[in-house]
């Protein structure tokens, strides 16, 4: 939101700074939404659209921008009295306040494999049961375990030693 404010301010550096921000964070999605999809979406959903759909959501987003950029004046004078370039500018700006609303009132959960990492054993069982409501609870419980031991694994792996907080939360000795 900082990032769409400032580039529709009537200053070139508060429009470069803006844009630089908005860049940044864009990025910065770009490269966190995988991860995040695997964390949350379960790995048989995943082949079922949930990788690629965000892939063409954000190619369809480019498209519609530059379908829009093709309505801006093409002569220096036209474009000093337009103001359709603040549109393009703040078109994501709905779907920013969306996400701030969803992430901040609806969808406020840790992740299940940050819970597993910080050994929130009560929290991924929950999430566990949101994520596979038909399964029993003996099912469920595998599936931490199983999602526990493989996090130990990783870790053992690449040679790091588990902190004694893990140790104490998971009553691994």
């Amino acid at each position: 939101m900082v990032g769409s404010g400032l580039s529709i301010v009537l200053n070139f550096y508060a429009i470069c700074i803006g844009r630089l921000i908005l860049g940044f964070t864009c990025g910065v999605i770009l490269c966190a939404t995988p991860t995040a999809l695997n964390e949350v979406v379960p790995s048989w959903l995943i082949d079922k659209g949930f990788g690629t759909s965000t892939n063409i959501m954000i190619n369809l987003s480019y498209l519609c921008i530059m379908i829009m950029a093709n309505y801006m004046p093409d002569d220096k004078a036209s474009l000093v009295d337009n103001s359709f370039w603040k549109v393009l500018f703040t078109v994501q700006a709905p779907f920013q306040i969306l996400a701030i609303v969803l992430h901040t009132w609806i969808f406020t959960e840790d992740t299940l494999d940050y819970n597993i990492k910080k050994g929130n054993e009560e929290e991924a069982v929950q999430l566990i049961r949101k994520i596979h409501p038909e399964s029993s609870e003996e099912v469920q419980q595998e599936m931490y375990d199983t999602k526990r031991n493989d996090y130990l694994e990783k870790i053992e792996a690449q040679g790091q030693k588990v902190d004694s907080a893990w140790v104490a939360l998971t009553d691994q000795n």
